[in-house]
């Protein structure tokens, strides 16, 4: 059985929000929304390995601090310490149903802050300092940008094109409603890592300083998405000072891939007989633009063979379908 614990006087988490509203018509039926939205986390719940090998300054020696009855074991110990801040200001404009047009967009502009991570079963690196892992949180993206619209195309029976057009035609060409909605998101914060080396338990590598990490958007590519020679793995032994150390890379200093995508459909209702039966035929397509959204590069530098490159795509290139529903 392994070794747990869990802090004393274990609090449970609580978030406090706020928020501020301004909406305005813009006429045509039209409404614009700017938003400003706050969350912040205290006593977020994160685990450490209390066993983890670590330098004691007084000696400099290599300790684990209850190696005598558990040696090298690994001790999940539960904390409550954890905090987090997240602020954003997210503005949106739509239209209802008018003259044919139907549309909404949003645009969020976000930065989120904490010391936890995404998975509360992911161990800190330094028990000796948590503050290492304070950075820009996992699951929040800088930009994300949302639009959808649907236009009723202006042709058949009682419309502005073609209104006198024989009812069996007005059942192939009539009726036809264009639908649309794109995404884009930038890319999630991610965190290089290399083997570890020394005896600690140190996945984070050093930065080489006056190189840059990130390359510009127009330099990345799925064979090289950021620059591996703006890191370098910790030495065993510091040659400076003759110890382990930790490296002093920071938690989610890399820029993932974003999102970008628009889905699209053509879509019609024709009514069979009366209202009650109903034939809906719809022409779907996925990724339109048959733009690759990519998934998250190699982030370890220790196999420069396939650091940085990106293997995966998260959303499949174009797809087309078409379907039809009977409603009776």
């Amino acid at each position: 059985m392994a070794p747990a614990g869990i802090q004393q006087n274990f609090q449970l988490p609580d978030n406090q929000q706020w928020n501020m509203t301004v909406e305005r018509s813009l006429g045509w039926n039209t409404v614009a929304t700017l938003s400003y939205i706050g969350n912040k986390g205290t006593h977020l719940f994160r685990s450490i390995n209390a066993n983890s090998a670590y330098i004691d300054p007084k000696t400099n020696a290599l300790v684990r601090t209850y190696s005598a009855a558990y040696g090298t074991s690994t001790i999940n110990f539960r904390e409550s310490n954890g905090d987090s801040i997240y602020n954003a200001m997210n503005l949106e404009v739509r239209r209802n149903l008018t003259h044919r047009v139907m549309f909404q967009g949003n645009w969020s502009w976000a930065k989120g802050i904490d010391d936890v991570g995404q998975n509360v079963q992911s161990a800190l690196i330094d028990v000796q300092n948590l503050g290492r892992d304070r950075a820009n949180s996992d699951y929040v993206r800088r930009h994300t940008v949302n639009l959808n619209g649907v236009y009723e195309l202006p042709i058949g029976r009682h419309q502005p094109l073609l209104s006198q057009m024989p009812r069996w035609m007005d059942a192939v060409a009539g009726g036809w409603k264009v639908g649309a909605i794109w995404h884009f998101a930038t890319g999630r914060y991610l965190t290089p890592a290399c083997a570890s080396a020394g005896g600690l338990s140190n996945t984070r590598p050093d930065v080489v300083y006056g190189v840059a990490l990130n390359l510009p958007r127009d330099e990345r590519t799925p064979q090289r998405w950021f620059n591996p020679a703006a890191l370098a793995c910790v030495p065993a032994t510091d040659p400076v000072t003759g110890l382990a150390r930790f490296g002093d890379a920071g938690r989610n200093i890399l820029v993932g891939p974003g999102t970008n995508y628009m889905d699209g459909n053509l879509a019609k209702a024709i009514p069979l007989g009366n209202e009650k039966r109903l034939l809906t035929v719809r022409i779907e397509a996925f990724n339109l633009m048959n733009h690759p959204n990519y998934a998250n590069p190699n982030l370890t530098i220790s196999t420069p063979a396939t650091v940085a490159t990106i293997t995966s795509v998260l959303r499949d290139m174009r797809e087309v379908q078409f379907a039809a529903r009977f409603s009776f």
